[in-house]
């Protein structure tokens, strides 16, 4: 299991290389004086030729109604390319946080499971455990009555009930946790995905940039320290990039 968390952490590492040297690519660029905004990655092959060549006076048709707005508004098209860079840092972070805690319910459930084996049992079968105070309980919480109680055979080793019962909220706190984060890629991030890529009835600015506050303000508490950790790795490795020159006396 160990090797197959550390296969989805080197996949994870794989794709924010990519990504960040895409973002340094594209500052390159703009520093350079060339005019290829990201907008690009949102255009089809009809849109960016018309773009590349508006200089020349021609015109394209074909072009959908949210191609002409990002080409022909540039406000629309900076606050299309915000909402659509929150979108694209929500879902990989999403993502990551989902592998996460995947790997973390596998490992739980697996304690669970030997708590499960490791228990006492009545005689049709019941799994039990001793609490705190010398009592017996079943995977309920149900106080064992004295009578059946007498009945059970202790090997030594048996969990005690506040272990299995910490191990039992474990499981079910990594599956709300699993669940949050689910419905916010399903609710918050497919709806917005869904929206911004309406090519027929495209968002109005307003629009737009409420979608890019939705997706922050609604995300779950562990996708939003997926990003920040995310956010402060690109800062470091995009620094490495850049070196300090001495200054010239």
């Amino acid at each position: 299991m160990d090797n197959q968390i550390n296969d989805f952490e080197d996949s994870i590492l794989e794709q924010a290389e990519k990504r960040r040297v895409q973002d340094f690519d594209d500052l390159q660029n703009e520093l350079g004086g060339n005019d290829v905004g990201r907008i690009m990655r949102f255009l089809s092959a009809d849109a960016r030729a018309h773009l590349i060549e508006k200089r020349t006076g021609k015109n394209l048709n074909g072009l959908n109604a949210l191609e002409i707005m990002l080409l022909t508004n540039p406000e629309y098209a900076r606050a299309y390319e915000g909402a659509m860079n929150a979108l694209e840092d929500a879902e990989f972070a999403t993502e990551r946080a989902l592998i996460k805690l995947e790997a973390k319910l596998e490992t739980a459930k697996a304690g669970l499971q030997l708590s499960l084996d490791n228990a006492a049992e009545l005689t049709d079968g019941t799994k039990v455990f001793s609490d705190k105070g010398n009592k017996f309980k079943n995977e309920n919480g149900d106080i064992i009555d004295d009578d059946l109680a007498t009945q059970i055979e202790l090997q030594g080793n048996e969990p005690s009930y506040e272990t299995y019962s910490e191990d039992k909220n474990s499981v079910q706190m990594l599956e709300n946790s699993i669940y949050e984060v689910r419905v916010y890629q399903t609710d918050v991030l497919g709806n917005a995905r869904a929206r911004l890529s309406n090519t027929t009835s495209p968002e109005s600015k307003e629009n737009v940039m409420d979608i890019k506050d939705n997706i922050r303000s609604q995300r779950p508490e562990l996708v939003r320290l997926e990003m920040q950790n995310e956010d402060l790795s690109k800062t470091i490795q995009n620094a490495q990039h850049f070196e300090i020159s001495e200054p010239q006396i």
